[in-house]
């Protein structure tokens, strides 16, 4: 979950309500929990499927919905104009290669009053969703420029390493080559385009540079303190993603009484999409909504002005059959994602258990007794368990431990790049946690048990869940004997007999590693973790680990 900060004051205003401390408890009901309250600030987390929630005004939009201030869909108006983008020929000519980026989505928003709230709202919110829907600035990004400056049509192209501009924050001209070493967006992003042989910018109509697209702005309308006209692009691989993030961004803009512009887009005519289209497109989309399937799985029997009322508390709609989605909500993709508005809507408080009325009698499931036997074993060696996500992502699951990339699953369509794949071992989620709490009092002594997915071709869907149990301990004297006892106490508990065998496993430090065997099987590994992963997870002190295969023990 990503934490958002917001101006109290200015939260409240645009709420149009002063709140009390019981409305910021019911806020947290829409599944936003309140992370930190002051007089000045407030602090929430929001799920990466909310971006429009990562900004302070689409936070205050859906909460003026959800404590009934102001519902159902808000009308976003779009005025015509003669703003147009020639995407160039050769953008269009590298779809399919590493060096596409030829997706585009345009706004111009004008009368927009830059003050120290609005500018820190809306930095934070293309910081966000640069990292959530952009996936880091490899799937999108965005740019803003001052419309002053502009002289229309502007331009979309790529240009060489020898091309001159300057960026932004420099005071002196840069050929490309002389930004990609020098510019620290360069360097930070840089991984990116490894392959390009050219690189895309956008020029106006008298030359002047705008951008090195996904690294910088250039100095060329840049946005200024008195900038209340403003260009806004969203460059990348992705139509659907980039028309998504503008969305949401000239949403939050209109939420501050600036006004809405489309811009046209011009695709080459031989080549590409071959055709011209215009954004932005804030008209609401419809689904389908199954009254049926939505009581039964709430366990309620709504009626059809009842489901529009809970909905138009989540700033939607319902005509009786179909649910008006507002075109910021990049969420909505099924008909349970509206199932769950309307739970939200009509208040997780409100809805009251009953027993099913079932012809059975529930008994503990034999697999889930064992797991909870292991957490017993392993409270009672002095660790402590933690619960992390499934999801993880290539970078943690494979680069950063060393083992290099092996099949996994991989998440189409992801609304974060933290959040690209399915893990496949537990030991990056154990990594992952004792970084996150690098400041906490010493020993450090963690473990968990959770589900992995593997790849496997003898299942239906292609892909097995996999129990495990990992234990990870941190401190100045962590070794590689004080794990091998903590293991050999964990399965004596059990009563199990194993063999240690040599691993030759990256993740660990070469001769201090093993493979774990019972009954002549493989079930698990165990060792020193090696200084480079340490240092890529950003850990400083020794970290010794063990990692089974729950089913392997039973």
């Amino acid at each position: 979950m990503a934490n958002v900060t917001f101006s109290r004051a200015d939260f409240e205003k645009l709420v149009g309500k002063k709140l009390t401390d019981s409305d910021y408890t019911q806020i947290e009901m829409m599944g936003t929990p309140l992370d930190g309250l002051t007089e000045e600030e407030i602090t929430f987390e929001v799920f990466p499927n909310r971006p429009d929630m990562l900004s302070i005004e689409g936070f205050a939009r859906a909460v003026q919905g959800f404590l009934g201030l102001k519902t159902g869909l808000v009308n976003y108006n779009v005025n015509k104009s003669k703003y147009e983008v020639i995407i160039d020929k050769n953008i269009i000519a590298k779809e399919g290669t590493d060096e596409w980026r030829g997706c585009t989505a345009f706004a111009v928003v004008k009368n927009f009053n830059f003050n120290d709230d609005s500018v820190a709202s809306f930095m934070q919110l293309q910081d966000k969703l640069g990292i959530t829907i952009g996936r880091k600035r490899r799937k999108c990004s965005i740019g803003t420029y001052d419309l002053r400056d502009i002289n229309w049509p502007i331009k979309y192209t790529d240009v060489g390493l020898d091309h001159k501009f300057i960026p932004l924050g420099f005071n002196n001209e840069m050929t490309v080559k002389e930004c990609l070493e020098k510019h620290p967006k360069c360097q930070e992003y840089k991984h990116l385009t490894d392959s390009w042989k050219s690189y895309p910018i956008y020029i106006d109509n008298k030359k002047n540079t705008m951008c090195l697209m996904p690294f910088t702005n250039a100095e060329f309308a840049k946005i200024q303190e008195d900038t209340t006209d403003m260009f806004i692009e969203v460059t990348g691989t992705d139509f659907k993603a980039c028309e998504e993030m503008l969305n949401v961004i000239v949403s939050a803009c209109a939420d501050r009484g600036a006004t809405i512009h489309e811009v046209t887009a011009v695709y080459p005519k031989d080549v590409g999409r071959g055709k011209t289209f215009t954004t932005p497109n804030l008209n609401p989309s419809e689904m389908q909504l199954d009254m049926k399937y939505a009581n039964q799985l709430l366990d309620l029997d709504l009626k059809p002005a009842e489901i529009k009322k809970e909905l138009e508390k989540m700033r939607m709609s319902f005509d009786g059959k179909n649910a008006l989605i507002p075109a910021y909500r990049t969420d909505i993709m099924h008909n349970i994602d509206i199932v769950e508005d309307i739970a939200i809507g009509h208040g997780y408080d409100k809805f009251e258990p009953r027993i099913p009325d079932i012809a059975t009698i529930g008994k503990p499931n034999p697999a889930e007794n064992f797991e909870n036997h292991l957490r017993t074993a392993m409270v009672g060696l002095g660790f402590q368990e933690v619960v992390n996500f499934v999801l993880s992502n290539e970078d943690k699951e494979f680069v950063d431990t060393r083992r290099g990339v092996d099949p996994h699953v991989e998440i189409w369509n992801p609304k974060t790049a933290d959040y690209t794949t399915a893990r496949t071992a537990l030991a990056p989620s154990l990594l992952s946690t004792l970084a996150m709490n690098a400041s906490s009092e010493m020993p450090h002594k963690i473990f968990e048990v959770g589900l992995t997915v593997q790849i496997d071709a003898k299942e239906e869907t292609g892909t097995r869940n996999e129990r495990r149990i990992a234990s990870a301990a941190s401190h100045s004297g962590a070794n590689y004997s004080e794990m091998k006892a903590y293991t050999e106490a964990f399965l004596g508990q059990l009563g199990k007999d194993i063999e240690f065998k040599e691993s030759n496993d990256k993740l660990f430090i070469e001769g201090r590693a093993v493979n774990i065997h019972f009954n002549g099987k493989h079930i698990g590994v165990m060792g020193e973790v090696h200084p480079e992963v340490l240092s890529n997870f950003k850990i400083e002190y020794p970290v010794t680990l063990f990692e089974l295969k729950v089913e392997k023990l039973l």
